[in-house]
């Protein structure tokens, strides 16, 4: 396992390091949508 600050836990971070042998970042996305169940309707 890789280790990254010295840290007890073994990190996402680490993981997806030694899976893909780069860092990964989150991308959020904003399709404009709503919550279908907002107003109470199916």
């Amino acid at each position: 396992m890789l280790f990254d600050n010295n840290k007890r836990y073994y990190t996402l971070d680490s993981f997806y390091k030694q899976k893909f042998n780069t860092k990964i970042a989150k991308v959020s996305l904003n399709g404009n949508f709503t919550c279908p169940n907002r107003d109470g309707t199916p």
